[in-house]
């Protein structure tokens, strides 16, 4: 991400209310707002230094896990509806392409997923749900 001076200036700072993950989006959608685009530069290079420790399994988990967490976390600033027994069946597939393929990307979504189904059940029990529920929305009859 990039952006000049008078951009920020306009915009505001990030807001730190949103969990990492959405802070970003965030920003974006105000900048958007305020008349401003985002642009796709294909041929930008981003390098994300990391230390062998942040690739080991053990801290791959546990950063699916929280981005999971931040995800459902985020889900009222975005207007994005998630509930418990939709994230149970949608952890189905990619544990299923897990064992099936012993795939770690598989394993690494399905905890994406769980990590953001335990913080639905957590907001739930803790009635802090806006756009939480336990099941998933019903479509509209028309």
């Amino acid at each position: 991400m990039a952006f000049t001076r008078d951009t920020f200036d306009t915009v505001g700072p990030f807001n730190e209310d949103v969990r990492i993950g959405g802070d970003e989006t965030e920003w974006e959608v105000r900048l958007q707002r305020r008349g401003g685009s985002v642009v796709y530069v294909p041929s930008a290079w981003v390098i994300h230094q990391r230390t062998a420790e942040d690739l080991s399994i053990r801290r791959l988990v546990q950063s699916k896990f929280r981005r999971g967490q931040n995800f459902a976390a985020n889900a009222s600033y975005f207007g994005q509806r998630v509930s418990v027994f939709g994230g149970i069946a949608r952890l189905l597939g990619p544990l299923g392409h897990a064992i099936r393929f012993f795939c770690w990307g598989g394993i690494l979504d399905f905890i994406f997923r769980l990590g953001a189904v335990c913080e639905t059940v957590t907001r739930l029990l803790a009635h802090d749900a806006k756009n939480l529920g336990w099941f998933p929305r019903r479509p509209d009859k028309r």
